[in-house]
This record gives C-alpha cells, structure tokens and sequence, in this order.
C-alpha cells in the first residue's frame, strides 16, 4: 500500500507547518479557524495521530458561541485575542472592541485576507466599519510591504468586480485606505495630473499581488484604457505632440510604481495582446505601443552595464523559462527601433 503523504497547514507568511508543535509556534487564528471550518484541521490532526484532538475539533461548531477560545483550548494555544476575534467574526463587538482587535492583530487581518477565500471572513473585512477602524489605525503607524500589498489586493479585487456588485460606500473606504497606504506612489502620479481615481487604481494596482509581472500587466491595461482620453489619443491618427506627451507620462507612471527596471522590461515584454485580442481597438492599439516605448525609453537612459544585465537576464530566462511556458515577447530584440541606441548598441555587443 503507497504511503499517505501528510498534507501541511500553510499559516502565517506562507509557513507550511507539519507537526502541533509547529502549529503552536506559528498560530495564525484566522488561517487556522478556516481550516476548523472547512474539516481540514480535523483530518490534519487524524493524520498525525491526535485521535482526542481531531474528536474534540469534529464536536465543535465553528458557529457556536465560544468557539475561537475552546479550539485554543483544544490545542493548548494560549491566545488572547480569541474572545475578541470571536466577536470579531460575529460582528457583535464595541467600537472599543474593534478598534482593540484591529491594532493588535492587524498584520494577522491582513494576512489572511491576502490568501482567504471565504466569502464570509471577506465579508466581514469589506464592511465600511472595519475599514473605516482600519484607516484610523493604520494612520497611526508605519505599515510592512505585506500589509500593503494586502490592502490592495482587496481593494483591487473589490473594485473590479471579482468579489461581487461594488458597493458605494465599501469603495469609498477603500480607496481611502489605499491612499494612504500607497501614498508616496499616489502622490508620485498625482504629480503627472492624472485624475485623483486614476491615480489611485493605479498606485494600488500597481502593488495588489506578490506576482510583479501581475501588477505591471494590471497597470498597463490600466493604462491602455484610460490614457487614450487624458491624451486625445482617439485614433491611431494621434499627431507626434500627442504620441510624445502620452509616452512621457507613462514613463513617469512606470518611474512611479516599478524601480526595478529589470522587472519592468520583462514584465512590459511579456504583456502581449495579439491582433484578434477583443480589447485590440485603434485607440488601445495606440497607447498599447505607447507603454512599450516608453519602457525602453526608461531602459535605454540606463547606465550601459545595467542595461546589459536587463538584456542578459530577460535572454536567459525567456530561453529557458518563458518562452517554454508559451510565452511570447511583444517585440523581438532584433526589431527594437534605432532611436533606442543605447539598447541597441549592448544587444550588438552581446551577439558579438
């Protein structure tokens, strides 16, 4: 008989744990009441011989009153925050209580809120109340790179439709939040006098997902189908005024939201839309050659030696990574236009 491979629990910063000693150690309430919920922390137990345990878990509602604090109890977790993630979760808390809870486990909200599911815990975090207590602690801190890519991840999902019809005030309170979350990347935007609700779907677009090469193809789209109106750019009849006017503000976007240039020209080369793509109008067609003029723009203006590690670096890995995965390029570097002469000048160097 093959042997059963022991699934982990994947909690806090994507710690797979594998034993309750680790599971004590790494206790994420929120990741751990999902897999209360949905049966897996009971199998886990069984599968590591916590036969009592895994019983104990079983006869517990997850909706009963006292529920968080008999599960720390059943795995001997001492966590003091139970009882008020209990009314957390109910949303029977005070103000008080909300405002308690948020500060001391605001990391832990956000964390499970980045990898939940849950159409009942997004529920209770897209409410205007919790975000409104959110904005006021946060405003009073200083918040980690995780924190705020979490924050944008549920905003970005909420406003475009993935969790459902946006509510008005729920959208209000979110881009508050992500305002201030990204508010050097908004005020960065803001100072190329894109429209306030421009500029902030794209600060937090540009930083809603741990995949970079998502965020930069969230932006462009972004991009391709708004920046046509702010530019004129109505029709590929655009004049060169225009066309270089659009270009210098989408190199400022880029500037604004990814440092990497590395990043950005992969990203940028690998967000391809074909001809018989439906979003391929004149005017997304315009702005789409835009966005790639511009990064190599960006990169062209680079120091040489840099320029030739982004080239290096974007060659080997499409040799042995993208290209094998399907991907393609949206222009072969063979065809990068003469008026990027410092791309030019590395790529001859490179093919000797």
């Amino acid at each position: 008989m093959a042997k059963k491979i022991k699934f982990p629990l994947v909690l806090r910063n994507d710690q797979r744990v594998y034993t309750i000693e680790e599971l004590r150690d790494n206790f994420h309430l929120q990741k751990v009441y999902e897999y209360f919920s949905n049966g897996k922390l009971a199998d886990w137990l069984d599968d590591r011989h916590y036969e009592e345990e895994a019983r104990q878990v079983r006869e517990t509602d997850p909706q009963e009153d006292g529920a968080m604090g008999k599960l720390c109890d059943i795995l001997a977790v001492e966590y003091a925050g139970a009882d008020l993630f209990e009314k957390f979760r109910l949303r029977s808390c005070t103000d008080e209580e909300l405002k308690e809870f948020t500060e001391n486990s605001f990391g832990d909200i956000l964390d499970g809120a980045y990898h939940t599911a849950d159409p009942e815990y997004l529920g209770i975090l897209y409410s205007p109340r919790f975000l409104d207590c959110l904005y006021q602690v946060i405003g009073e801190r200083k918040i980690a790179e995780r924190a705020r890519v979490s924050i944008n991840k549920l905003a970005y999902d909420y406003l475009t439709g993935q969790t459902g019809e946006p509510d008005g005030e729920t959208a209000f309170q979110l881009e508050r939040l992500s305002r201030m979350a990204n508010w050097k990347e908004f005020g960065a935007l803001s100072n190329l006098e894109l429209e306030g609700n421009l500029a902030t779907f794209m600060a937090l677009a540009g930083a809603s997902s741990d995949n970079r090469f998502t965020n930069i193809r969230r932006v462009n789209f972004i991009i391709c189908t708004s920046l046509d109106r702010m530019c004129h750019m109505d029709s590929t009849d655009c004049t060169m005024e225009q066309h270089g006017e659009a270009e210098k503000t989408v190199s400022g976007i880029y500037r604004a939201l990814f440092p990497d240039k590395t990043v950005l020209f992969t990203g940028v080369m690998l967000d391809v839309y074909g001809e018989d793509s439906p979003w391929m109008t004149e005017a997304f067609s315009a702005v789409y050659e835009v966005t790639t003029a511009a990064m190599l723009n960006l990169v062209d203006g680079l120091p040489p030696e840099t320029v030739r590690e982004i080239l290096v670096s974007f060659m080997e890995n499409y040799e042995s990574v993208y290209g094998p995965m399907g991907y393609k390029m949206r222009i072969p570097l063979k065809d990068i236009p003469g008026r990027f002469n410092g791309i030019r000048t590395v790529l001859q160097e490179i093919n000797g």
